[in-house]
């Protein structure tokens, strides 16, 4: 490929420019792919929680069973869930996905998941 007059220059940044939005459009493409895959995954097991629920499993089954999904998809240690609140304060998740410690907010970010270490030094 020669560029020998103003015409072929045109042509040859014209395929430069349309390669690269090409590019970048393939990229998105892929990205949203991958996004709609794990929404896809997280609404399945919703599905799967409310069909055990409906189904009439008893409430210890369905119970486990989130404590399995929750451990898994968070990477967490253990979780357990109490059906009444306990004498003192908890950490807890909230539907925003911000993990507070009574009224506060927890800084997840720099101080980590809280833990009986990090809240009673």
């Amino acid at each position: 490929m020669a560029i020998s007059h103003r015409s072929d220059l045109e042509t040859a940044i014209s395929l430069v420019v349309v390669g690269l939005i090409v590019t970048e459009l393939a990229a998105r493409a892929r990205h949203h792919r991958d996004r709609a895959s794990v929404e896809a995954e997280h609404l399945a097991l919703i599905y799967e929680m409310t069909s055990l629920v409906a189904s009439g499993v008893p409430a210890s089954a369905v119970i486990e069973r989130v404590r399995v999904v929750l451990i898994t998809l968070l990477g967490l240690r253990d979780c357990r869930f109490e059906s009444t609140p306990a004498g003192r304060r908890r950490a807890t998740m909230r539907p925003d996905g911000e993990v507070g410690y009574g009224a506060t907010l927890w800084a997840v970010n720099s101080m980590g998941l809280p833990s009986e270490a990090s809240i009673f030094p």
